[in-house]
């Protein structure tokens, strides 16, 4: 049905085609998602659930890097999605993680040097998320690390007890 009314309907109204590409990439089909979300983007330029899911979709194709761009342009075009704010902060809480991870040789300074600019750079992000999405676990969880990380014991504790 959704597929039948995007020729009439698909500029004005985005749900025909939101329906559709979540249907495909529930069923994996990566390439037809990209194509009808590539459609959906060009037709809503301005649409950020579009572009922030396009990020999404390149994540699982390729990579976070190449995702990068879609995020920035997303929380650009709107700064109140609670989505795109997360995805964007999730990309530099990761790749602190990521360094964490992989540099078990540093500690103290040495790795907060590597890690913390990262951290800082996903606060705002990570911190309008949880503000417009209290239910957002993900985000509440790494601004808990965050913080924990960065030594802010008063907003480890505000967050504790929201």
């Amino acid at each position: 049905i959704a597929k039948a009314a995007i020729p009439f309907y698909g500029k004005q109204d985005t749900q025909y085609v939101s329906i559709l590409i979540n249907h495909y990439l529930y069923e994996e089909k990566f390439d037809l998602a990209s194509q009808y979300l590539d459609q959906a983007i060009n037709d809503n330029p301005q649409n950020a659930e579009f572009c922030n899911l396009k990020g999404n979709l390149v994540e699982k194709q390729q990579s976070i890097e190449e995702a990068l761009p879609y995020f920035k342009k997303a929380v650009d075009l709107d700064p109140n999605n609670s989505k795109a704010q997360f995805d964007l902060g999730r990309y530099y809480y990761n790749k602190a993680v990521k360094i964490r991870d992989e540099k078990v040789d540093l500690t103290g300074d040495a790795l907060a040097k590597l890690v913390n600019p990262l951290y800082e750079q996903a606060l705002p992000y990570l911190e309008k998320a949880y503000e417009l999405d209290k239910n957002n676990l993900d985000a509440k969880n790494a601004l808990r690390s965050i913080y924990y990380q960065l030594g802010n014991e008063a907003k480890l504790n505000a967050i504790e007890n929201n």
